[in-house]
């Protein structure tokens, strides 16, 4: 049986391809903050970012093969990667955050709308292939989709 835990937080690390472009993209379409950011010694790729919105955190890198980072690097084409959730406190929010993020480049690839579950949902994916749910209550709750 596992040991009781008590994270504080959960902070996503992405791994892109062209991180001095996601540097510049992540503040325009999501409105983060860039906390810090380090480039390698080549002058071209970050090896470190750290991004802040509200409360929210998230980091990120270039895919760094001198430091052996043998993980899989999400690109646009690929159908999977990690879904990171956005949590609103309403459907106005959610369709403000949506409306900059796909002005900025991102794509909907699972449409928005009230779920069965309970929640306003949808989808979308960066240009560096990541996945973004965005979530709040629901707009109409007599109105529901069973996807």
């Amino acid at each position: 049986m596992a040991r009781p835990m008590k994270p504080r937080a959960l902070i996503p690390y992405l791994i892109v391809e062209n991180g001095v472009e996601a540097l510049t993209f992540y503040q325009q379409a999501f409105g983060a903050r860039l906390v810090s950011h380090q480039i390698a010694a080549d002058g071209i790729r970050v090896i470190h970012a750290h991004f802040k919105i509200g409360a929210i955190e998230f980091m990120m890198s270039d895919y760094i093969a001198e430091v052996k980072q043998d993980r899989n690097i999400p690109n646009k084409n690929q159908s999977r990667s990690m879904i990171s959730h956005w949590v609103f406190d309403s459907h106005i929010d959610v369709d403000g955050f949506l409306e900059n993020a796909v002005d900025a480049g991102c794509e909907i690839i699972f449409q928005f709308g009230d779920m069965f579950w309970g929640e306003y949902y949808g989808e979308i994916k960066d240009p560096f292939g990541h996945i973004w749910a965005l979530v709040s209550p629901q707009k109409d709750k007599n109105k529901v989709s069973l996807i």
